[in-house]
């Protein structure tokens, strides 16, 4: 809709190719491109020129949650949480940057960097010395799908002399429904 949606043919041309580069596109169908539909195409745009910042720049940061044991009464295991600050956007939510990067392919890369350092942080901080059981670590739909997963995780652990039993793996009902002989192959 014009001027509404673009006023003239620069922003008119940049909200066609955004609408056609839309991940809401489908196949035979009439998309209404919008200011709105622009301003998300965008913001994915900019967020994966982030995340790729990001990793070539160690930008992430992992935090750990406490996990308390009513029964044992005390702290026992910790979740791992990724976590991105930028500088020009703030405070960037997983829920925003997660399916960003599933979908152009860099959740492998902050997958692998996560698990380096949920690894890392166990050997140097000692943390079975300081009764935490293990920490969770979270895999996308993504990461299950990857054929030599299981390879990747384990070699990386191996590379840090961590015992296995330090690491809870959590996936996804998504994944399992998604990715489920991959998964299963995986996890054996």
């Amino acid at each position: 809709h014009c001027p509404q949606s673009a006023d003239n043919a620069v922003k008119l041309n940049d909200l066609i190719f955004d609408t056609l580069n839309s991940p809401d596109l489908e196949t035979d169908t009439i998309i209404d491109g919008d200011k709105k539909m622009a301003e998300k195409v965008r913001r994915e745009h900019q967020l994966t020129e982030i995340l790729k910042q990001a990793l070539s720049q160690n930008q992430f940061e992992v935090y750990y949650q406490p996990i308390y044991s009513i029964k044992e009464k005390r702290f026992t295991t910790a979740e791992a949480l990724v976590r991105l600050t930028n500088m020009e956007l703030g405070f960037v939510s997983p829920d925003e940057f997660i399916p960003v990067a599933e979908k152009d392919g860099l959740i492998h890369m902050i997958g692998e960097f996560v698990f380096r350092s949920v690894c890392k942080f166990i050997i140097n901080n000692k943390l079975w010395e300081k009764g935490i059981s293990y920490i969770h670590v979270n895999l996308s739909v993504i990461q299950c799908m990857q054929e030599k997963l299981y390879e990747q995780l384990l070699g990386i652990m191996d590379f840090y002399g961590l015992d296995y039993k330090y690491i809870e793996l959590e996936v996804t009902e998504t994944a399992a429904v998604v990715s489920s002989e991959t998964l299963m192959i995986n996890m054996k």
